[in-house]
């Protein structure tokens, strides 16, 4: 038989690991039609949805830290780049090779900083999970088991990759039409009273 996860290395996983294991516990209880044991087990069970809501919600409170936090150093730093000497220039009016510039320092970076700041729990805790799951694998099927496993997503991940390079591609030229088509309405905005003048005089 197999032991729990180790609390002390991932406490939230530990605690999904034991809501998993309250359904098949219900059968017995419900078989032997034990009312202590079944007004017992549904307490366990709700304060362990309890606690694992609390992790959760604890886990999410943290990512949003981490991601305001990086978000104004990582912004900060890029504007005391951009404005540094002539740069902001350079970009917008020399260069072509790097478009909207401030698209990059305000969207890019929010969903760079998000990203980030969701995958560093799971960056945190994934390789304790990786290895518990490995060594639970292999106990039960063998070296069959975690090859097999580690094999078919290798092979997803390379035919992902294929399938998507494509598409990223496009996404990228996508999002520089985006930027091109908020700037052009930006132009629109802050140049609607000359156009309006450039208008009407037309029409006179």
């Amino acid at each position: 038989r197999s032991r729990g996860p180790r609390p002390e290395l991932a406490p939230e996983q530990f605690v999904i690991y034991r809501v998993g294991l309250i359904p098949s516990q219900y059968y017995g209880v419900l078989g032997n039609k034990d009312l202590e044991g079944f007004k017992t087990l549904t307490f366990l069970a709700v304060m362990l949805i309890v606690l694992n809501s609390t992790l959760k919600s604890f886990d999410q409170f943290t990512c949003n830290l981490l991601y305001v936090s990086w978000r104004k150093d990582l912004t900060e730093h890029l504007h005391r780049l951009y404005f540094r000497g002539r740069v902001y220039y350079t970009l917008n009016v020399l260069r072509d090779d790097i478009d909207n510039p401030d698209q990059r320092i305000s969207q890019d970076v929010e969903r760079f900083c998000r990203q980030l700041s969701s995958m560093a729990s799971k960056l945190i805790i994934s390789p304790f999970t990786l290895v518990y799951y490995t060594y639970q694998c292999f106990q039960s099927t063998g070296w069959l088991g975690p090859v097999s496993i580690f094999g078919y997503f290798i092979l997803g991940t390379m035919v992902n990759k294929t399938l998507m390079g494509p598409i990223v591609t496009k996404l990228v030229h996508q999002e520089k039409l985006e930027g091109d088509f908020r700037f052009k309405h930006m132009q629109i905005r802050v140049n609607a009273e000359p156009a309006a003048f450039y208008s009407r005089h037309q029409h006179l």
